[in-house]
């Protein structure tokens, strides 16, 4: 009885990291959206500002298409049903340690580039709204959805394992 509830939880985490990929992805795909404006309109600065940003979501779209990849193959290795090899709980911890690196690196810069976007001045470009938590919420929000997922994740291959064992 407790192994399917462990069966039905694995399930759950499996199909919420790739749903929380799957978002994060789309994100990535539309984070400079929200400075097309810059490019078009604003000024000579704010075009500079707009070039360096490309790097940081070029990052950020690599980051979540690797993030995709390895979700989709915990589906592949059938990670969701059970974890009879030892390879599941590898996969998962890789992706705990490449989110946190990542997660480390590009944070930092979301904030560095948020404080230089909050000192551009606007007014010259019509119809214009400033969003600077465009910077931070999706990506922190992602990359700690994706970090929990991945701690809940193998905590309870974990406690298969040690039931099995018991």
């Amino acid at each position: 009885m407790a192994t399917k509830k462990v069966k039905n939880k694995q399930g759950i985490i499996v199909y919420g990291l790739i749903t929380t990929a799957v978002i994060q992805f789309i994100y990535a795909l539309g984070f400079m959206t929200n400075f097309y404006n810059l490019f078009y309109e604003g000024t000579t600065e704010m075009f500079d500002f707009y070039k360096r940003l490309q790097v940081v979501n070029q990052f950020i779209f690599r980051t979540s298409l690797v993030i995709l990849i390895v979700t989709i193959l915990l589906l592949a290795f059938d990670l969701n049903k059970h974890s009879k090899s030892f390879f599941g709980p590898f996969v998962i911890f890789g992706l705990l340690l490449y989110t946190v690196y990542n997660f480390t690196t590009i944070f930092p810069a979301l904030v560095y580039y948020a404080n230089i976007y909050k000192r551009f001045d606007f007014s010259q470009i019509a119809n214009y709204t400033a969003r600077p938590e465009v910077f931070y919420l999706g990506i922190a929000i992602m990359s700690i959805c994706i970090l929990l997922e991945t701690i809940l994740f193998l905590s309870v291959i974990i406690m298969k394992r040690s039931a099995k064992n018991a």
